[in-house]
């Protein structure tokens, strides 16, 4: 390894002793945020691809992008930068970083040189590095009284919460399992490592979405870590957003949930999770979908090959009656992961929705034979219904199986997709019998209830406004 210093800023970053300090003070950094640290570094005034530095940093690992962008996050913050108006790192969308400060390189002395020095300053040196052994030690032990802990100084706890991280990333119930499992093992290792329960609580708010929880079950646990995350460190945004979502589905507080997104996007304006979730579970249900569709894009420049984000890109334009878009932007999602079940599933709705039965069909068959995801007679049902009955007998198969598994307990059925089904065929009194056990069980679906359109027949009546009244949407 090469005895360069590298000087920026108040900085001075000593790869051998793999050290960074500014004003004298050690900047202490996780080695992995340290290497990505020196090898932007190493490239100032570069474009380094994202792809470039995943590869040096998990050579061996299959890696989410959504883990270089948290140690970017944690390296800003360290370095008293911001991704808005960057002193040190610059994003270039759709493409990495670059370090744009002035980086000035000493390098190293001879040999000889370094000897006649050594014996003037080893005093010195023996009593600096006296007291940083000290400082170290001491912090390491000491976690108690008004200590905070943003990170940890375990690995193992660091390469836990990656894998959760990763796992998180995917999106579905077998995967967010193995995320909670990750984020456990983390806090077990270092109950002060707040990121980690800012983790356990984003995986409990999406299990309902995914019918592995229900809402009241799913939401309480999801409160818990996201405050214990805030009482240890206040200034992480994913704790923030997690918050965030739980005031907005689980309390129906918007104006508490607004401020913890907006704060949230104030830590990390980096966080594409942030402006992602501030999009959909705030800005979609107060009817602000044009200010919704551009948090989605920032979100996008962060994260372009997100599948859920594209997806849900596609779900504003389905709200908008903008149906070709929407399926045009599915498509797009699709061409990241050509087995999401969530992209192939919005295409199912809204070939449903715009009478494409056929189509919703060949959309089911892709989601139920290649990936197991559902038993095979409730597909072969559906095709003798529309084969026999048409559109109308495919849409009451439809509601009965939706019905028939929300009876069955063996997974979360949101009660709004069996009433979205009986306001399609009409039968109001089940679309607002239904809808009311959305509202006891907090069905995530009721705060898109004024923009979905498979209610655009309940609008009329009294009981349509008295829910959203209920739920904070109308005065």
């Amino acid at each position: 390894m090469s005895n360069d210093l590298y000087e920026f800023g108040p900085f001075r970053l000593d790869p051998g002793q793999r050290l960074l300090v500014r004003a004298e003070e050690q900047v202490r950094l996780p080695p992995m945020v340290f290497d990505l640290l020196l090898f932007l570094v190493q490239r100032s005034e570069q474009l380094v691809k994202k792809e470039e530095i995943i590869k040096h940093l998990w050579p061996d690992s299959f890696v989410e992008e959504g883990n270089l962008t948290n140690n970017i996050s944690i390296l800003r913050k360290e370095l008293g930068d911001t991704g808005k108006n960057p002193k040190y790192i610059k994003t270039v969308p759709k493409h990495g970083y670059r370090f744009v400060a002035n980086v000035k390189v000493l390098h190293a002395e001879k040999p000889d040189t370094a000897r006649r020095k050594t014996r003037k300053f080893n005093g010195l040196l023996v009593a600096s590095l006296f007291a940083s052994v000290v400082v170290v030690v001491g912090l390491y032990f000491w976690v108690g009284g008004n200590s905070t802990k943003r990170y940890t100084r375990s690995t193992d706890a660091y390469q836990a919460y990656l894998r959760g991280r990763y796992f998180w990333s995917k999106r579905d119930a077998e995967n967010l399992k193995k995320a909670i499992e990750q984020f456990n093992q983390a806090v077990a290792l270092d109950n002060k490592y707040a990121l980690a329960y800012a983790g356990l609580a984003e995986c409990y708010n999406v299990l309902p979405s995914y019918g592995s929880l229900s809402p009241v079950e799913a939401y309480p646990r999801a409160r818990d870590a996201a405050t214990k995350a805030l009482e240890i460190d206040n200034t992480i945004a994913e704790a923030h957003v997690a918050l965030a979502r739980i005031k907005a589905n689980y309390d129906w507080d918007w104006p508490g949930a607004e401020a913890e997104f907006k704060r949230a996007i104030e830590l990390n304006s980096d966080y594409s999770n942030a402006h992602y979730f501030y999009a959909l579970n705030y800005l979609v249900p107060m009817g602000k979908l044009d200010e919704a569709t551009a948090e989605l894009h920032r979100a996008l420049q962060l994260e372009p090959t997100s599948v859920i984000i594209n997806t849900n890109l596609g779900v504003i334009f389905y709200y908008q009656g903008r149906y070709e878009q929407a399926i045009e932007q599915y498509r797009r999602a699709l061409e990241f992961d050509k087995h999401s079940v969530s992209a192939r599933l919005r295409l199912l709705d809204v070939y449903t929705q715009t009478g494409r039965y056929d189509e919703a069909i060949a959309e089911h068959e892709l989601i139920v034979e290649p990936l197991g995801t559902e038993d095979p007679k409730f597909l072969k049902q559906l095709k003798e219904a529309l084969r026999q009955s048409g559109p109308q007998g495919y849409l009451r198969k439809r509601l009965e199986q939706a019905k028939q598994k929300a009876k069955v307990n063996e997974e979360y059925v949101p009660p709004t997709s069996v009433a979205g089904f009986a306001a399609r065929l009409g039968d109001n009194e089940q679309a607002f019998e239904w809808l009311e056990k959305a509202y006891e069980k907090r069905d995530e679906g009721l705060t898109r209830l004024k923009l979905d359109p498979r209610y655009e027949n309940l609008r009329a009546d009294p009981r349509y406004a008295d829910l959203l009244r209920r739920i904070h949407l109308l005065p």
